[in-house]
């Protein structure tokens, strides 16, 4: 048989949002059972088109097969080699182990560097399905993520974009990242850069954190600035969002708006921009979380926001002796880089597709 491959999986399998109504859990479980035993077909390099679409239908969940599987898709299988995460990180993982708890409220408690739970001893379940998508909050990241040029993209279903500008954009360097249907009602563009201050297992002569947990640093997880350079019309509009340490804490946010002048605090209100057409386009909208306290939301450049109010058949842990070693077709619009996490990296692509 041919050489089986490790694809890209995403650890907190459990917690990928739904089509609204259309996939429940149930469902969910059904395809993961008639695909436990499932082997690759494919090898690196193989280009799959839609005509042999049934080779990859076993590593992608039934709930995205309408959307990853199209007419004249082409989807070329890259080993995605060793993607363990470096010694600096396994050592903190050993050191810190059995420390981290998870209080009632599905919070994490004494928790430093490294991961933070064993998932050997992961059982169905949910305080189970919890400490597994903290374990995914706390992966190796780096020291964060930087990326130059992000591109949001409007999408609405049907039509197609191939006389979009951004297909002819710099000589058509975007076309390989739009590939399929839908039309592009909106493209914004900008910087986008997320810096980790609090369990960095590669600082531990620091406590483990950005200058020792002190002054700017304090009490940080995180801050994440996005900004945007195109259209026009919202060009040098930027949000900044702080994510404290403690998880029973809000984010706090902050906004400048090039019309008004002036920095806006946000506070527990999920930002979000009307990019579409009409009275409102390119105007700023606020749209109140569900729950601040628990920190409700997907944030965009991550399936979790590494808070815990999913609803509960989110965050069940599913088939815990197959996760480990589970085979899904993943895509990556970047690689991990030791030295420069900023350096050769595309676009990263995020898609909206509005109601």
């Amino acid at each position: 048989m041919m050489k089986p491959m490790r694809l890209a999986l995403l650890a907190a399998i459990a917690a990928q949002p739904f089509a609204a109504g259309a996939f429940t859990p149930d469902d969910y479980l059904a395809w993961l059972k008639a695909n436990q035993d499932a082997q690759p077909q494919f090898v690196d390099g193989d280009v799959i088109t839609y005509d042999k679409a049934d080779l990859i239908r076993p590593f992608t969940p039934a709930e995205y097969q309408d959307i990853q599987i199209f007419e004249g898709m082409e989807v070329k299988i890259k080993d995605a080699g060793d993607i363990s995460p470096p010694e600096i990180y396994k050592k903190a993982t050993e050191q810190f182990a059995g420390q981290a708890t998870i209080a009632a409220d599905g919070a994490l408690e004494n928790y430093t560097a490294g991961r933070p739970f064993d998932p050997a001893t992961f059982k169905p379940g949910k305080e189970d399905g919890q400490k597994m998508i903290w374990n995914f909050n706390f992966r190796w990241q780096l020291g964060g993520l930087s990326n130059k040029e992000v591109h949001w993209v409007w999408v609405r279903a049907g039509g197609e974009h191939s006389n979009h500008e951004v297909m002819g954009e710099g000589g058509g360097k975007y076309k390989p990242y739009y590939q399929g249907g839908g039309s592009f009602e909106r493209v914004l563009a900008g910087p986008y850069r997320r810096v980790m201050f609090s369990h960095r297992s590669d600082m531990p002569e620091s406590n483990y954190k950005v200058n020792n947990g002190e002054g700017f640093a304090k009490g940080t997880e995180f801050r994440e600035y996005t900004g945007f350079a195109s259209p026009f019309d919202i060009a040098g509009t930027a949000f900044l969002i702080l994510r404290y340490d403690d998880p029973r804490k809000s984010d706090d946010s902050w906004a400048y708006i090039p019309s008004l002048r002036r920095v806006r605090r946000i506070s527990v209100s999920e930002v979000r921009l009307a990019a579409g057409h009409g009275p409102h386009a390119g105007r700023l909208l606020l749209l109140q979380r569900p729950s601040a306290r628990a920190r409700v939301g997907v944030r965009r450049l991550r399936p979790y926001a590494g808070r815990r109010a999913f609803p509960q058949f989110r965050r069940r842990l599913l088939r815990p002796e197959r996760l480990g070693d589970a085979r899904r077709l993943g895509t990556a619009h970047g690689r991990r880089h030791e030295a420069d996490s900023e350096a050769r990296q595309p676009p990263v692509l995020a898609e909206v597709h509005p109601h």
